[in-house]
């Protein structure tokens, strides 16, 4: 019988350089369509990126770390790299250090503590609701163990 390969079984092929470009572009591209602008993408990309980490962690518990290493390349450091975007919370910053009348500072050290605090809070919420995900994924795949091993 011929052996069942998974996605990440075949994108484990795949260089992780051209897995972080690939999910890097989806994630621009993303976040170009994204209403709200810089902090709306990085609180939603710190959320998603808490998540998956969790989600993610408890794949690999369960399955391997071969499992999820490919994810972790094309959707974690390619899409939420791409998606989050503190290239441009750097450009803005250094705009207001820098050229002082395009930006008023107060605004810049709001939207800094914002997107600072937002975002940890954002993947604080990601991996509290990735880990309660993967509690039911593992007593599920527990139990599918446990009934396998019984009708034995």
């Amino acid at each position: 019988m011929a052996e069942r390969r998974t996605l990440a079984a075949y994108l484990n092929r795949i260089p992780a350089p051209l897995l972080v470009f690939l999910g890097g572009g989806l994630g621009a591209f993303c976040r170009i369509h994204t209403p709200g602008g810089v902090l709306v993408a990085n609180l939603i990309g710190s959320f998603t990126l808490g998540l998956l980490t969790a989600l993610w962690a408890s794949r690999a518990r369960m399955h391997g770390e071969d499992a999820v290493r490919p994810f972790r390349f094309l959707f974690g450091a390619g899409m939420m790299g791409g998606y989050t975007t503190y290239s441009s919370i750097a450009a803005v910053t250094a705009q207001a250090v820098f050229i002082h009348y395009t930006v008023h500072g107060w605004y810049v050290l709001l939207s800094l503590a914002v997107l600072f605090i937002g975002g940890l809070a954002a993947a604080a919420s990601g991996l509290f609701m990735g880990g309660k995900i993967a509690a039911r994924w593992e007593a599920r795949h527990a139990s599918a163990r446990e009934d396998s091993s019984c009708s034995h």
